[in-house]
């Protein structure tokens, strides 16, 4: 029986060692990347996922009008929340006065993006501003 609880032990201990060592692996992969020559751009969002968008143009749209939020200085550290769905934008969440809440939905009616050479943008009348000012 000893014998036995060893090598159930040792099977064990074995077996997480080597998943332990798959997950390093896969991490370091995934951290350098197949190929040394790709450029990519990090974004670090909150995205919103509307359950039946499956649209790729909407998640882009997501991802590029928020960045120019946060890159813009006038929009630039306000609380907006960026939802398309179905090409709908809806710009939500709560800002200091007026003109941040405007130069939000400029910011979002011109935002424009290229994905394999087509162009996404947003319907000018497809915005749906509902940024609350705060009093």
């Amino acid at each position: 029986m000893a014998a036995r609880s060893r090598w159930t032990t040792f099977w064990r201990s074995s077996s997480i060692n080597s998943r332990i060592c798959l997950a390093v692996i896969a991490s370091a992969l995934l951290i350098a990347g197949c190929s040394g020559n790709k450029k990519t751009v990090g974004l670090d969002l909150d995205v919103y996922l509307h359950p039946s968008s499956s649209d790729s143009a909407d998640i882009l749209l997501q991802a590029g009008i928020d960045r120019r939020l946060s890159d813009n200085p006038a929009t630039k550290g306000s609380l907006i929340h960026v939802r398309v769905t179905g090409g709908l934008v809806t710009l939500t969440g709560a800002v200091k006065n007026l003109a941040t809440k405007d130069a939000a939905e400029q910011i979002a009616r011109e935002t424009e993006l290229t994905l394999n050479g087509t162009a996404i943008r947003v319907a000018k009348e497809n915005v749906r501003n509902q940024i609350s000012v705060e009093r």
